[in-house]
């Protein structure tokens, strides 16, 4: 578990947010000491992703009468993995079998892009073996095959 809180709400710069929730020691770290402020939203979002990776969402809000234009929420609570299963169902999506980097990682030394990289190569991989079992499963619940028509 991660030292650092993160307080949600708005903010008017990277020195603002980084002050107030002390993280000053992290922006140290992930910026070098003496960091200049640069894009406050990148900035802002690689400190939350630090603390908890996908916890936070960083935006920028147009037309504010407020200088206070950075908006730092709490993502995490907005949809759990079963609801999001849930909802990709009733759209017709099958949720049986999803992978996650954890799955990678625990077999393999990697970081999360290397992790999920692997596991999109994986199953791209064995596209047309699924497609080929499809077939054969289909017959055996009785299903008929529709005609295509190639244009």
């Amino acid at each position: 578990m991660s030292k650092f809180k993160i307080k949600e709400g708005r903010y008017y710069s990277t020195n603002d947010f980084v002050g107030s929730n002390d993280l000053e020691k992290l922006a140290d770290q992930l910026f070098g000491e003496g960091w200049e402020p640069a894009d406050d939203v990148d900035q802002m979002q690689e400190l939350c992703d630090s603390v908890k990776k996908n916890k936070y969402r960083v935006k920028y809000i147009e037309g504010l009468r407020s200088d206070c234009d950075l908006e730092v929420e709490d993502i995490e609570p907005l949809m759990n993995v079963n609801q999001a299963k849930k909802f990709l169902e009733d759209k017709g999506w099958q949720t049986y079998e999803l992978w996650h980097i954890d799955n990678v990682k625990e077999l393999y030394e990697c970081s999360d892009d290397e992790a999920m990289e692997l596991l999109i190569d994986t199953i791209y991989s064995v596209r047309e073996d699924i497609a080929d079992a499809m077939i054969i499963l289909a017959k055996d619940h009785g299903l008929k095959r529709k005609e295509v028509c190639d244009e």
